[in-house]
C-alpha cells in the first residue's frame, strides 16, 4: 500500500460519525489546549463533531466557531438569559443529532451532566441510542474524585465506557477504539 493509501485511511477512519462534544467551558484552563486537540484529532480523522465551539480557548473564538456549526450569531444576543436560551436549545438539538458522545469529564460541569442525561434519555424519546465515552484523567480517578452520577450509570440504559487516561496518547487510542467498535 502506498504512503498516501494509509494517510488516507487514517484521515477517514471516523468517517460517518457525528460527534457530540462534552466538555467545561467554564473550567480549568489548562484543559483548554488538550479539549481542543481531542475535537481536532477526531476531525482530522473524518468524525464530524458538531460543536467544536466547547474547546475554544477564547470568547471570540468560540462565538465564531458556534455561528460557524449554527448559523447562529451568539455574541450579538444582548440578553445573557436569552443567549443561554438559544445555545442550551442549540446544544440539545445537536445532542439529538449525534451519533456518540465524547465527554472529557476531568473537571466538574453541571452542563456536561445535562448533555450526558438527555443522551442517556433518547431512546425514551424515540431517538437513537447514542454511544458514550468518557474520558477522565487517572489523577482524579486514583483519588476517587471521579463523578459517581457517571459511574453509577446503569449498563441496561446506556452504551458507554470510561476512559482513564494518563497522556495525550492514551485518550486518542480510547477514541479510537471507541470509534471503530461503535
Amino acid at each position: 500500500m502506498l504512503l498516501q493509501e494509509t494517510k488516507n485511511q487514517s484521515e477517514n477512519l471516523f468517517q460517518g460519525k457525528v460527534i457530540y462534544y462534552s466538555g467545561s467551558i467554564r473550567g480549568h484552563d489548562a484543559d483548554k489546549e488538550l479539549a481542543y486537540r481531542i475535537v481536532a484529532f477526531m476531525q482530522e480523522n473524518g468524525a464530524n463533531v458538531l460543536d467544536p465551539h466547547v474547546t475554544a480557548r477564547n470568547a471570540e473564538e468560540r462565538s465564531r466557531l458556534f455561528y460557524e456549526t449554527s448559523g447562529i450569531n451568539i455574541a450579538a444576543i444582548k440578553s445573557r438569559t436569552k443567549r443561554a436560551m438559544v445555545a442550551r436549545k442549540q446544544d440539545l438539538e445537536w445532542v439529538d443529532k449525534a451519533s456518540h458522545l465524547v465527554a472529557l469529564v476531568t473537571d466538574p460541569s453541571l452542563g456536561v451532566g445535562i448533555e450526558i442525561e438527555h443522551t442517556i434519555t433518547k431512546p425514551r424519546l424515540g431517538l437513537n441510542k447514542t454511544p458514550m465515552l468518557f474520558l477522565v484523567s487517572e489523577e482524579i480517578y486514583k483519588q476517587d474524585k471521579f463523578s459517581n452520577m457517571i459511574l453509577g450509570i446503569n449498563p441496561r440504559e446506556a452504551d458507554y465506557a470510561v476512559g482513564v487516561y494518563k497522556t495525550e496518547e492514551d485518550i486518542q487510542w480510547m477514541i479510537t477504539e471507541f470509534l471503530t467498535s461503535h
